[in-house]
């Protein structure tokens, strides 16, 4: 392949890497000012013609929810009893001081072999309070709730709309298989797992005792997940409660303030610690991977006759850093309340 031709192609495929890369951004931006008719028009309306900032009013302004939600006759259901602005502050100050520790945490300086020692050390303590922190729970629901496992299974098992859940359809087969083969490759192929098993990895005997520790670890966090979505399912008919919050929900309906703190401790730590890690990773992937080889073909920059490229290294990290986060902070806001995780 000639040359000319070969770096055409790779350019070209830069090109529409960044293009597929944005345009999430681009959409969410877009969307954020159409009216509410163009939401889910087909074909969609990229750039609308009537652009408006009345989406950004219902979001903050309680007031202007419910007049919304009443125009609409009932065809919208909008949660409206309190202001989003303390949602606003309080995740605001969570997604600035993770921006904070992930930039202190991996980008201090440039070093191919630097290991970040202090963030393993955390990510390790948290991993013992999310287990243990999940394991009271579990272990409160199935044998404080209920009788041990037996009832627990048994009392859902007695109720029609659960007892079809203990048995997969021919038809779900499919489905079943490759959300398990998406999940097993998920828990290698994540930048943050890869971060932690091969970037941060001092000595390879550490990786003797995490192939059966590991593997251990999971077992013993998903030995209640059942128990607990069962018990939610029979806490809170009729999905008015969201599944991902029933490890906090449950024990708050029974009065058992104090665990559910323990369970939002171990929540929140392994949350945090797990955008540490993802933004860390991530950052270096995209300054080396996007951003790097894009400045280096731009000859009229002249990167490749400056000496020390450090400075700006770090500088596309932590752009990097604070971009993911706010993508992250923008989902949560406008997407994350319409999906649930499981």
């Amino acid at each position: 392949m000639p040359q000319a031709l070969s770096t055409f192609l790779k350019r070209l495929a830069v090109i529409a890497a960044m293009a597929f890369a944005f345009l999430p951004i681009f959409w969410l931006f877009s969307t954020s000012v159409k009216p509410y008719d163009e939401w889910a028009a087909w074909p969609p309306v990229w750039i609308t013609e009537q652009p408006t900032l009345q989406n950004y009013r219902i979001v903050f302004f309680p007031a202007a929810a419910r007049e919304f939600a009443a125009g609409q006759a009932g065809s919208l259901d909008y949660k409206v009893s309190g202001s989003a602005w303390k949602a606003f502050e309080d995740s605001a100050i969570i997604s600035t001081c993770a921006t904070f520790f992930s930039i202190l945490f991996g980008t201090r300086h440039i070093d191919a072999s630097e290991h970040h020692e202090g963030m393993v050390a955390a990510i390790a303590f948290e991993s013992i309070v999310k287990l243990l922190a999940f394991l009271a729970v579990g272990i409160f629901v199935t044998f404080g709730l209920y009788g041990g496992f037996g009832d627990l299974f048994a009392k859902a098992a007695a109720r029609p709309d659960l007892a079809k859940l203990f048995v997969v359809d021919s038809g779900a087969y499919g489905q079943w298989i490759t959300l398990t083969v998406l999940s097993m490759a998920a828990i290698i192929c994540l930048p943050r797992q890869f971060q932690v098993t091969v970037v941060e990895n001092v000595d390879e005997d550490h990786l003797r005792k995490a192939v059966w520790l590991f593997p251990l670890y999971l077992l013993a966090i998903n030995i209640f997940v059942l128990p607990i979505a069962f018990a939610g399912m029979m806490q809170f008919p009729g999905g008015n409660v969201d599944a991902d919050t029933f490890v906090l929900t449950v024990p708050m309906a029974a009065k058992q303030e104090g665990l559910a703190l323990f369970a939002y401790i171990g929540g929140l730590s392994a949350a945090t610690a797990m955008v540490i890690v993802a933004t860390i990773a991530l950052s270096t992937m995209v300054c080396n991977d996007l951003v790097m080889p894009v400045l280096l073909r731009l000859t009229w920059l002249r990167l490749t006759e400056r000496g020390d490229l450090s400075q700006l290294l770090l500088a596309i990290r932590r752009g990097s850093i604070i971009l993911i986060v706010l993508l992250g902070y923008g989902y949560f806001h406008y997407i994350g309340e319409s999906y649930a995780l499981v």
